[in-house]
């Protein structure tokens, strides 16, 4: 049963839709492109009928600007030279031992001219024309520090606010109840009432962020009573759409991450090295192709030693290492192929026929690579 403030918090969402008009849906409304994407933000255009607005060619030009621009940042001004450098480091001592301390003045950062002339590009459409990706990405670049270009949480909070009950857009209210919640750089006094009004605006807009903050809220109770049926409603939205994702992959699904990182396991696990079941790192217990203490370089580096030597059992870890990838090591389907391919050729001839006197257990391990080599070929895997 919905709360009272639910029901509020959707009529008022009615109502701003209806406000917005039937061109104004409370969803995503930046342009295709690279600006959600690189942003770290997932983008869905389902406003009906509707097509994604194209970037205005102020937007568009900014954009292109500061994606090809490169080194963006330039260090403040230094001496060169033995004399320079003598009269710097004179500085630098004279302060430490005469004034109480080292300066306490930071040297002003110099942005690339073609930074600084796209941002104001981008102020200049926002504050003219009202532009909502002219908006987004001045609020990512001074949220994010996208660019190299100077982080200002009170800024990012102020057209966050303004894109948000401009578009409706719901990463930008997703944003606005985060940074209601934290108070993150103090850019604005923390209140959860207001951060889960935001939230509730977002998730009612399909944002997946907001509604696993929103079960998360429900489940523990904070700024709200807590209620498990919320909950519950919001973590079946999310695992929903997680699963339409895994299934919108190749025959079998997605590839999920299998180890996912955890801080604990730089130090061995919760419980220590080699003693921890639940460790994610190369030390957890029972863990396969795992040694006390064996880093994921070092298990590479024996194994490549052995596939040398002729040893097929490491050779066919290697490609099964390459498939399924590790932390620290990325997926690699080329370099995975190869080794499968090592590995069968060694028991099968072009013809089909069966080498003669193979080793024993080749028949296995060959049979193995080569289920890996047709379900590599089933996803498109490998090139």
């Amino acid at each position: 049963m919905r709360t009272p403030l639910s029901l509020f918090l959707s009529a008022l969402l009615l109502f701003q839709t209806c406000a917005a008009g039937p061109g104004q849906p409370l969803t995503d409304q930046t342009t295709t492109g690279a600006i959600g994407h690189d942003a770290g933000h997932e983008f869905t255009f389902k406003t009906g009928e509707a097509e994604p607005r194209p970037m205005t060619q102020r937007v568009e030009n900014a954009w292109d600007t500061l994606r090809t621009t490169k080194n963006t940042v330039l260090q403040p001004d230094k001496s060169r030279g033995l004399l320079g450098t003598a009269v710097y480091y004179g500085r630098q001592t004279v302060q430490l031992l005469f004034l109480n301390g080292p300066s306490t003045e930071k040297p002003e950062r110099k942005l690339n001219k073609h930074v600084t002339a796209a941002v104001e590009e981008l102020k200049t459409a926002a504050n003219e024309d009202q532009d909502p990706d002219a908006i987004f990405l001045l609020a990512e670049m001074n949220f994010y520090g996208n660019f190299s270009y100077p982080r200002d949480f009170k800024e990012a909070f102020r057209r966050y606010h303004e894109l948000a009950w401009l578009d409706g857009n719901n990463t930008a209210q997703n944003m606005v109840g985060f940074m209601y919640a934290t108070g993150i750089g103090g850019a604005v006094e923390p209140d959860q009432a207001k951060a889960l009004m935001y939230h509730e605006f977002a998730a009612e807009a399909g944002n997946i962020r907001s509604e696993m903050t929103l079960a998360y809220r429900y489940h523990t109770g904070i700024g709200t009573p807590k209620d498990c049926d919320h909950a519950i409603h919001y973590y079946k939205k999310v695992a929903d759409k997680a699963v339409e994702y895994y299934r919108s992959g190749p025959p079998g699904g997605r590839a999920l991450v299998r180890e996912s990182y955890r801080w604990a396991d730089e130090e061995g696990g919760v419980y220590g090295p080699g003693a921890s079941v639940s460790s994610s790192g190369q030390n957890a217990r029972d863990s396969a192709n795992a040694t006390p203490e064996a880093s994921v370089e070092d298990i590479l580096e024996y194994l490549d030693l052995m596939s040398r030597k002729g040893e097929l059992k490491a050779t066919y870890t290697l490609g099964k290492m390459n498939y399924e990838g590790a932390r620290g090591l990325p997926r690699n389907f080329r370099r995975a192929m190869r080794y499968f391919k090592v590995v069968t050729k060694k028991y099968w001839n072009k013809d089909g026929s069966v080498n003669s006197n193979p080793p024993a257990g080749l028949d296995k391990l060959a049979s193995k690579a080569a289920g890996h080599i047709g379900l590599m070929y089933l996803r498109g895997e490998g090139g």
